[in-house]
């Protein structure tokens, strides 16, 4: 498998990667939102308000990452997917590690993210060393903060 940093050209399939990844909910029991792609995601990338790494494994995109730099020292990282097929192969947790590593070489001394308490993936982020700093209450659904400190 190949991480690497997203190409202007990869960013179709990683929205379409994402769209499948999220078609199905990781938790049946509750409100899970549906993908939305932002429509400025080019721009985004280009401008380098948004960076995108990408796992490649059979020639093609499987996986990916969202982050962005928020504030000094802080990257801020969203829409972790890996295509059903190939979960439970460690390919989010090398995303994730790669981030980390890319984090850590540029001075930042922490990662955050949110996540929707009802897709049940809080024990997997705790599990790679981030911990719960805050857990908010909607009408539908319940947001959970996280954090790691990397330095």
């Amino acid at each position: 498998m190949i991480i690497r940093k997203a190409k202007i050209d990869d960013l179709k399939r990683v929205s379409y990667v994402t769209r499948l990844a999220w078609k199905v909910p990781y938790n049946k029991l509750g409100f899970v939102n549906s993908f939305h792609e932002n429509k400025q995601l080019v721009d985004l990338v280009k401008e380098k308000k948004m960076n995108i790494l990408v796992a490649i494994e059979d020639n093609k995109i499987v996986g990916a990452i969202r982050y962005e730099l928020r504030g000094e020292g802080v990257v801020f990282f969203s829409k972790l997917v890996v295509l059903s097929t190939y979960r439970r192969r460690g390919i989010g947790t090398k995303l994730i590690s790669k981030l980390e590593k890319i984090s850590k070489n540029k001075g930042v001394g922490e990662i955050c993210l949110d996540i929707m308490e009802e897709k049940l993936l809080n024990p997997f982020y705790q599990k790679i060393g981030y911990r719960i700093v805050k857990k908010i209450k909607h009408l539908d659904h319940h947001d959970i903060y996280m954090k790691k400190r990397i330095k």
